[in-house]
C-alpha cells in the first residue's frame, strides 16, 4: 500500500500534492501505513480516504485500488446513513466511538454482502487542537458471527415434544419433518429450507419455512436426480425456476439453492433444498452449515423411523397376540405383567380389572413350590443361552391362593439376546392335552 501512496496523483484531491502535506497528516499516514492491524483514515472536509495493507482483503475486488484518495461519501454510498453520523461525531464534535460485531454491509465481490466490525472512530487532531481527520481501527468479525449464529440455528433443530398436526391423515415421517423444518423459521442464512421425503416412492414435501407453493412444489426441483445420485446440488437458475421473489430480511432476490440429499439406513429417501443468502457467498463454511443441518435432520429422522417401525411391530404383535388362542403375557423379571391377552385371562379366570390393578403379577402365579422357576430363576438359568427347553410347572388360577391349576403345564424357555444388549427370556407356556391351552410369556431384563 506504501507504493499505492507514493505513485497516486494527489493534486487532484482536495489534499494536494505530498509536499504540501501537513506533519501531523504525514505522521498519520506513516502510522496507518506501517501497522499491521487493519487501520483507515478519513482526512479533511472531503474525507479523502486512505488504507493499510491489513485492511486491503475486507475491502474485495470491487473497491481496491480505487478507494485509495476517494471522498467517503462516494466510495461508501450504500453504508453511509450508518457510518456518516459516526464520522460526524468525531469531525465536529471530537467524540471517540467503539463498536462491537456491528453489521455494516458493503459492495464486494459484485454484491452487497453482510460484513461485521467491530473497530472504533478516534479523532486525529493538529497542533491547535483541531479535528482534521478520523482513525479507524479495525477488525473484521463476520466468520466469528456467522459461525455462532449457524450454530444457534444448528442447536435448534430438534423435536421438543410430540409432533401436533391438524392434517391426521398426513404420513407421520410428514408430520415430524414439518416440525424440524420450523425450527428452522429463524435462520438468517437460510432465506428458505424445504424437506422432501419418499412416501410409496415418490419424494413429496414434508416441511416448508416458507408458505410459497412454487417452493414446496416438487416439480421445480431435480430431487429424483439428487436422491438417485446422493450428491449434492448448486442451483443458480432460480428465477427461471420460480420467478423473482424475495424473501426476508433482504430486499435483493434469492438466485441460489442447494439441494442435499439425506442418507438414512432405510428405504425411505429425503432431500433438503436451501435457500442461499443473496448477501453471503456460498463458501466452504456456509456448505459445511448446510451440510451439519443436513446430518442433524437426517439423525432425527433416522430415530422417528425407527420408533414406527417398533410401533409397527408392536401392533403387528398385539394383533397377533389378541388372536392368539395361547395365553400371552409380557412382563419383567421384577414380577410386574406389561401384557396380558384374553387367553390368558381365560385360561386362569382373571379379568382386565386384575391387570389394570397391579394384582396381576408373575410371582403371584406361581406356587411356593414351583417358585425356582420363576422368572429369576429362568434368568439365573439361562441368561447366557440361546436355547429352547421345555418344563413342566404349575400356575394359580383366579379362584384364590390355596388353588392351582391341575395338570402340568408344558413350557418351552427361549433366551436371546437383543441388538441394545438388553436379553429376552421368552416362555412359551402350554397345558397338557389332557387340561386346557396354556400360554405365552415374555420377560424382559
Amino acid at each position: 500500500m506504501a507504493d499505492l501512496v507514493r505513485a497516486l496523483d494527489w493534486s487532484k484531491t482536495s489534499l494536494g500534492p505530498i509536499e504540501d502535506w501537513s506533519e501531523t497528516l504525514v505522521t498519520t499516514v506513516n502510522l496507518v501505513l506501517a501497522s499491521r492491524h487493519p487501520m483507515f483514515l478519513w482526512w479533511g472536509s472531503d474525507l479523502i480516504q486512505f488504507y493499510n495493507d491489513g485492511y486491503r482483503p475486507s475491502l474485495g475486488a470491487g473497491k481496491h485500488p480505487s478507494a485509495l484518495g476517494q471522498r467517503g461519501v462516494d466510495c461508501w454510498p450504500e453504508i453511509w446513513p450508518i457510518i456518516g453520523p459516526q464520522i460526524e461525531a468525531v469531525m465536529d464534535r471530537g467524540e471517540s466511538t467503539w463498536h462491537t460485531n456491528q453489521l455494516v454491509p458493503i459492495h464486494r465481490n459484485g454484491r452487497l454482502e453482510e460484513v461485521f466490525w467491530t473497530y472504533s472512530y478516534s479523532p486525529v487532531r493538529g497542533r491547535d487542537g483541531t479535528v482534521h481527520g478520523t482513525l479507524v481501527v479495525c477488525s473484521e468479525t463476520t466468520e466469528q458471527v456467522l459461525s455462532e449464529r449457524r450454530l444457534r440455528a444448528l442447536l435448534a433443530v430438534a423435536i421438543s415434544g410430540p409432533v401436533q398436526d391438524e392434517r391426521s391423515d398426513a404420513h407421520p415421517l410428514i408430520h415430524v419433518g414439518r416440525q424440524l423444518i420450523y425450527q428452522l423459521r429463524d435462520a438468517a442464512d437460510l432465506p428458505f429450507t424445504a424437506l422432501y421425503v419418499s412416501i410409496d416412492g415418490e419424494l413429496v414435501p414434508a416441511g416448508s419455512t416458507d408458505a410459497r407453493e412454487t417452493i414446496a412444489d416438487a416439480r421445480h426441483w431435480p430431487l429424483a436426480e439428487v436422491a438417485s445420485s446422493q450428491t449434492p446440488l448448486l442451483l443458480d437458475d432460480l428465477p427461471q425456476r420460480l420467478g423473482h421473489f424475495v424473501l426476508p430480511p433482504w430486499p435483493e432476490p434469492v438466485t441460489r439453492a442447494y439441494l442435499l440429499p439425506l442418507r438414512l439406513p432405510s428405504s425411505i429417501q429425503a432431500v433438503l433444498v436451501f435457500g442461499i443468502s443473496p448477501r453471503l457467498p456460498f463458501d466452504h463454511s456456509y456448505e459445511t452449515f448446510c451440510r451439519l443441518v443436513g446430518a442433524r435432520i437426517a439423525s432425527l429422522l433416522q430415530s422417528e423411523i425407527q420408533k414406527l417401525e417398533v410401533a409397527e411391530s408392536a401392533r403387528r404383535f398385539s394383533r397377533l397376540a389378541e388372536a392368539n388362542p395361547f395365553g400371552t403375557i409380557i412382563g419383567g423379571l421384577d414380577g410386574v405383567l406389561e401384557y396380558v391377552n384374553p387367553a390368558f385371562l381365560k385360561t386362569l379366570g382373571y379379568s382386565e380389572d386384575d391387570v389394570s390393578a397391579g394384582n396381576l403379577r408373575w410371582d403371584v402365579l406361581t406356587p411356593p413350590e414351583h417358585a425356582a422357576l420363576d422368572a429369576r430363576a429362568a434368568w439365573a438359568r439361562f441368561a447366557h443361552a440361546t436355547v429352547v427347553l421345555l418344563l413342566e410347572i404349575c400356575r394359580s388360577n383366579a379362584n384364590g391362593p390355596e388353588r392351582w391349576r391341575t395338570g402340568p403345564l408344558e413350557a418351552g424357555l427361549a433366551v436371546s439376546r437383543r441388538p441394545q444388549g438388553a436379553t429376552t427370556c421368552q416362555t412359551l407356556l402350554r397345558l397338557s392335552p389332557s387340561t386346557s391351552p396354556g400360554f405365552l410369556s415374555s420377560f424382559q431384563k
